[in-house]
């Protein structure tokens, strides 16, 4: 039996080691890329698939959203970045970035009636790549969830049908599609076995954040993301709510190690007032991560 000790608690940073990726003038250091639906409508009610499907808006509602959905606005008396959630889109970092911490305060804004009875949606994506992509998911209910579009990742998880309300919500609308979404599902569990997970492994595409730490609508939440060799952090507000070890993806018949890539944000249906990302390059897990936690195979 092999033992993984990892700590969960905060730890200190040195603030003037952080860069802000955003400069809240323009998007020349990112790549923005927007996906609106091909027809402009005039309400939103005609933005909603007529199957309900709550998958995609049916047409767009903004005059430009390729220039609307990522934009910057003066919200509480500071000039922040707008993730509209109007239609698909991200927003990705044009450099690729290894062994990092990142840090983004956010506060929900409306949600768009596209989605129907799911609930706001958002998250970020590293790196992003079409073959080893990873989710840090925003969804309202259970943020920092890990969704897997390519990368396999080790996370010691336990199986239960206690599920927050957000997975519930989302279960009939998308199980036909992903097919890990049911009525009992893994969640992170630091005293749990430890499973692999990945886009191709049955039931095993989604591991569910835990605990639960989002703050209510319209309270801010600061998000972390350490991303250090192959292991990787997700907390909220404080809590560390997953992590992934022995991140990999395949690349012909081997497994190669997930170490780096570029850093995208997304644009899902829920609107994201967004105060700052902020990231600092790494040579180690910081201090205070990782300690006395059992993780077993």
């Amino acid at each position: 039996m092999l033992f993984f000790f990892l700590l969960f608690s905060s730890c200190s940073n040195n603030a003037d080691q952080w860069t802000d990726l955003l400069n809240y003038k323009d998007f020349l250091d990112w790549e923005n890329n927007v996906y609106p639906p091909p027809d402009k409508v005039q309400t939103e009610e005609e933005m909603v698939d007529s199957a309900k499907h709550f998958l995609a808006p049916k047409g767009y509602l903004s005059d430009d959203p390729k220039k609307s959905v990522f934009r910057y606005e003066i919200i509480d008396s500071k000039k922040m970045l707008v993730i509209s959630g109007e239609t698909m889109g991200f927003l990705t970092t044009k450099k690729s970035y290894q062994n990092y911490d990142l840090k983004m305060k956010f506060k929900y804004g409306k949600k768009w009636k596209w989605l129907g009875k799911r609930p706001r949606d958002g998250g970020i994506i590293y790196p992003m790549t079409s073959e080893k992509n990873r989710e840090f998911n925003i969804h309202d209910g259970d943020i920092g969830s890990y969704w897997s579009f390519g990368c396999i990742a080790d996370i010691p998880c336990v199986k239960s049908d206690q599920l927050p309300k957000s997975v519930k919500d989302i279960t009939p609308i998308m199980k036909s599609f992903i097919p890990s979404l049911k009525d009992s599902m893994f969640l992170f569990d630091p005293s749990g076995k430890l499973d692999s997970f990945g886009l191709a492994i049955p039931e095993k595409q989604i591991c569910v954040a835990n605990p639960i730490s989002d703050k209510p609508i319209g309270e801010w939440n600061e998000l972390e993301l350490i991303s250090f060799g192959d292991t990787a952090i997700h907390i909220v507000n404080g809590n560390v709510v997953m992590v992934l070890l022995h991140c990999r993806y395949k690349k012909g018949n081997q497994y190669v190690p997930l170490r780096e890539g570029q850093i995208s944000f997304q644009s899902e249906g829920g609107e994201m007032f967004v105060e700052y990302i902020r990231l600092k390059h790494i040579d180690k897990i910081p201090d205070g991560i990782l300690k006395n936690i059992k993780f077993k195979l």
